[in-house]
Parts: C-alpha cells; sequence; structure tokens
C-alpha cells in the first residue's frame, strides 16, 4: 500500500539525522562541514574529496541543472511553476541562509513528483562516491564498522540499529557488502512508497513509522 505519510515520515527522520546541530536548521556551511568531517575521517584523496564536496554543498544545484536539462528522453521537469520549494532551497542556501526542515521536505516531494528517475540517478551516484570513500582499502566492500564509521559524518549515530541493518544486507553472511547492495539499499530507503513492504532501512532506522 503506498503511504505518502511514510515517505514523508522518512524524509523528515533523514534530515533530523543529518542536522548535525540539531537546531531544526541547515546552512551551505553545515554541508561544508559534513563534507569536511569525511574527508577528515577518510583522507579520500582529492578526486573523491572534490566529488564528495559537490554532493553536498552543491546537490541541490547540481540536481536542478539536471531538472531543467531537457532530453529525448525526459522534458524538462523543474520550474518555478512546479518545483518552487526545490528552487528556493538552492537560492536560499547559496545566500548563505537556513532551511527548514519542512521546507526540505516539501522540495523533496516535488522532485518525486516531478522525476523520480531523475531523483534515483542521481541518489544512486551520490551513494557511489560515499560508498567508495567508507571502502578504504578499495576491495569493493564495506564493512560494519565502515558503514558506521562513515554514517557518523553524515550525523547518523544509531549503532545498533545499524548494525541490525547490515546483518540484513549482508546476503552471503560473509561479513561485508557490497557496493550495489549498500547503493539499493539507500534508493530503497528513500523512494520506497509501500508501507506494508518496508526496506531493511526502513525497519531498522525508522521502526515507529510502521
Amino acid at each position: 500500500m503506498s503511504d505518502s505519510k511514510f515517505v514523508e515520515g522518512k524524509t523528515r527522520v533523514w534530515y533530523r539525522m543529518t542536522n548535525k546541530k540539531k537546531n531544526g536548521f541547515m546552512t551551505k556551511k553545515d554541508y561544508a562541514d559534513m563534507a569536511q568531517c569525511f574527508i577528515d575521517e577518510f583522507n579520500p584523496g582529492e578526486q573523491k574529496s572534490v566529488k564528495l564536496r559537490a554532493w553536498l554543498i552543491e546537490g541541490w544545484d547540481i540536481l536542478i541543472k539536471m531538472g531543467q536539462k531537457a532530453t529525448p528522453e525526459h522534458p524538462a521537469c523543474f520550474s518555478s511553476e512546479n518545483t518552487p520549494k526545490t528552487l528556493l532551497i538552492s537560492q536560499t542556501l547559496s545566500k548563505g541562509e537556513r532551511i527548514t526542515e519542512d521546507l526540505y521536505v516539501q522540495a523533496y516531494q516535488e522532485i518525486l513528483r516531478a522525476n523520480s528517475d531523475l531523483f534515483k540517478n542521481c541518489l544512486q551516484e551520490m551513494v557511489t562516491i560515499f560508498f567508495s570513500v567508507f571502502d578504504t582499502n578499495g576491495d569493493g566492500f564495506i564493512c560494519v564498522e565502515e558503514m558506521i564509521h562513515g554514517l557518523k559524518c553524515f550525523g547518523i549515530d544509531h549503532e545498533k540499529a545499524l548494525r541490525k541493518a547490515f546483518v540484513e544486507m549482508d546476503i552471503r553472511k560473509e561479513g561485508k557488502v557490497d557496493k550495489d547492495t549498500y547503493v539499493q539499499a539507500w534508493v530503497d530507503f528513500m523512494m520506497n512508497i509501500d508501507k506494508d513492504k518496508p526496506d531493511v532501512l526502513s525497519r531498522h532506522l525508522t521502526p515507529f513509522l510502521l
């Protein structure tokens, strides 16, 4: 069963988890500080650092530019008419001002309505970059400690829940998770609208929504 409140609830949880100051607001500097945390903790090298900073600090701008670009497969879908809150977030952050949880949620809902495929593609690319940062030895897998360490840089400090989620993601029971499984877990968390079939991260990070 599709449940818009389920999606909204998960979006609010994500915002609150990543709002490291726990003040209800996010600024461009907050995202820049988050990016620096990843760089300080993982020392990922120049190329990965540039990509990491781009997605965290300029992610809204990247998404908007892609949504405003028409292709043979997809017409331009982001505009002041159908995604005003999304454009407002970009403008607000660019001015160094604060965005609120409600504005974040409204913009997220706009994006899914306007072009969910575009959002999915962007999310997959972004999560892939972070997976490559967490994968410190470059073997194509991460262990639970690497995942917990990395997600703490986002502000997610729910170790017990993350350990349980990791056990489910570790489908081979080898103590490690590959990139595709990890990326898909976050895509499912951000995009699964079926409350009756909750994804693995929803079951452990947001059980109170089920």
